[in-house]
């Protein structure tokens, strides 16, 4: 991986309003799970603290793992201002604009020492600025971000800082069993948990549709790039005799229901086995007929906590978050065949009077797959994931 580099990373912001005892609990989290991300993806790191933020040294190509990783707030690359500092070293060769700020200082004198770099630095960017335009491609400027920091130590200067995902280190908030499709709102599901500071189990029900199976190991494989250990624990559950099942005993314009109701009653069921707190879902309200408010009250009756972390997400908004976070494509899975043409939106029954039927269904004997999940392991280049800015 080559040249080093050097990052400043905040820490998220809401950690600064835990009691300090928290504080540090959550740090140290962050840092952990910082240097066994990076050790799987084969970067070595040296984390320095620097003013309640850490300073990062490691190769280049580590900023796309710092963008991603829960528990950072902001993230910039760092300098040192030397005497015989290249400036030109922070410039591109294409034509450019620029911002500097004075962020902080320690006291009046360092305030003075940075306020004398700043004006030599506007003066020096200025220059160069109008040096590029000649070259102007009548493409967009690239824009430069510059903020300077006085210590008593000396001066120092970030670039270009950016956003990282915020949220809670992964571990943090305790362990949740999702439901997982493999499709976008279940994709997004799941990293919105894992910003919160939960563990996520997956559970994904095969209705054992030719290439579904494949396709949704493939898709937790690369989603387990924002994970610690760079893994997830995986469970699959043959699903195709309890969909027959419901096909012959429930109307068909109503089978989406009980599927849905009975793929959380399994769920509740499995939740001691991987020691979870709660079931999760991918579900957007109203996007689906099985998604609509009576609906999602129908199939969550006696199913204890459920999770809906994209519920009031558009699905356009599901898109541009996606986007956002790097995911790049999408699996193309088979459609579901047991899907009605023309499904109700409203359930008929109370749910109360079938809960002795889904709980038999639920009984129906399967094995269950149970396996780990590793990032890279269906990828030609583990190091391929390109995480943008939040």
């Amino acid at each position: 991986m080559g040249e080093e580099v050097t990052f400043l990373a905040s820490f998220s912001g809401e950690m600064g309003t835990k009691r300090a005892a928290t504080q540090k609990v959550l740090k140290e989290l962050v840092v952990k799970n910082l240097s066994s991300r990076a050790k799987i993806l084969g970067f070595s790191l040296k984390i320095e603290k620097f003013y309640g933020r850490l300073k990062i040294e490691s190769q280049k190509g580590i900023e796309n793992l710092l963008l991603s990783h829960f528990g950072l707030g902001r993230v910039a690359q760092f300098f040192p201002i030397t005497s015989d500092f290249d400036w030109h070293c922070l410039l591109p060769q294409r034509p450019f604009t620029f911002e500097i700020y004075l962020e902080k200082w320690e006291d009046s004198s360092c305030k003075e020492e940075a306020l004398s770099l700043k004006r030599k630095l506007l003066s020096f960017l200025e220059e160069e600025s109008l040096k590029r335009l000649s070259s102007w491609d009548n493409h967009p400027l690239e824009h430069l971000r510059f903020y300077l920091e006085g210590r008593r130590e000396g001066l120092f200067l970030l670039k270009d800082p950016k956003p990282a995902p915020g949220g809670l280190p992964v571990g943090f908030s305790g362990r949740v069993l999702l439901l997982f499709s493999g499709g976008p709102d279940s994709i997004l599901a799941a990293w919105l948990l894992l910003r919160r500071g939960l563990e996520v189990v997956l559970l994904f029900f095969d209705d054992q549709e030719e290439g579904r199976a494949k396709l949704v190991e493939e898709t937790a494989a690369k989603l387990a790039f924002f994970t610690p250990q760079g893994k997830f624990r995986f469970l699959r559950y043959p699903f195709r005799k309890h969909l027959l099942e419901i096909q012959k005993g429930f109307s068909t314009r109503e089978q989406c229901f009980y599927c849905k109701s009975l793929m959380l009653e399994i769920g509740k069921g499995l939740l001691t086995k991987v020691e979870a707190e709660a079931l999760a879902t991918g579900e957007i309200l109203g996007e689906q007929a099985s998604q609509t408010l009576p609906a999602l009250r129908f199939i969550s009756f006696g199913k204890g906590l459920v999770l809906r972390p994209v519920l009031t997400f558009t699905k356009e908004e599901v898109f541009a978050k996606l986007v956002e976070i790097g995911w790049e494509g999408k699996a193309k899975l088979p459609p579901c065949p047991f899907t009605p043409r023309r499904p109700r939106t409203l359930p008929r029954k109370d749910p109360s009077k079938i809960l002795k039927t889904l709980q038999k269904l639920a009984k129906i004997a399967v094995k269950v797959e149970e396996k780990f999940v590793y990032y890279g392991e269906n990828n030609e280049d583990r190091n391929s994931f390109q995480a943008s800015p939040f």
